[in-house]
């Protein structure tokens, strides 16, 4: 025959195992929420930057960034996306690339991190270039949205 106590044991550890679960379920939630905001955004800016490098660059542009954020935030991986042949010399395209990799800098660092600040600043000037002015006051827009800046 069971007892209270050993009645009382399993309740409490019944309680424990769904307090587990549900922290896991909060966590895989959260999870989903940041991806899915991460695509709502690489879907963005595949759209603003898919006029000035055509849809196949700019899709492999963002998959880099993709790359970048996924791995800790390390943007070095993006360094070479300046030497593709579709980009090189073109001083406009080496423009936007840079606002494009600041833009993703802001979005997904700390705003703790010492560079953030400089990459606002960054954004925010480049707004008024004759080139790239377009598209950088979208761009400074949305993170304005997303209360980035």
């Amino acid at each position: 025959m069971t007892t209270i106590t050993d009645l009382q044991t399993e309740v409490l550890n019944l309680q424990q195992t769904m307090s587990a679960i549900q922290q896991s379920m909060d966590n895989l939630n959260n999870q989903i929420k940041t991806l899915t905001e991460a695509d709502s955004f690489d879907a963005f800016m595949q759209n603003e930057i898919a006029p000035i490098f055509g849809e196949s660059t700019a899709e492999n542009i963002i998959k880099v960034l993709q790359k970048c954020r996924t791995n800790k935030n390390n943007y070095i991986y993006f360094n070479p996306v300046y030497q593709w042949k579709s980009i090189y010399g073109d001083l406009q395209k080496r423009q936007v690339l840079k606002l494009i990799s600041a833009v993703y800098r802001v979005k997904y660092l700390p705003k703790t991190n010492s560079n953030v600040a400089s990459l606002r600043s960054d954004i925010k000037y480049s707004k008024e270039c004759p080139e790239c002015g377009k598209i950088a006051s979208s761009l400074y827009d949305r993170l304005v949205k997303e209360g980035k800046i």
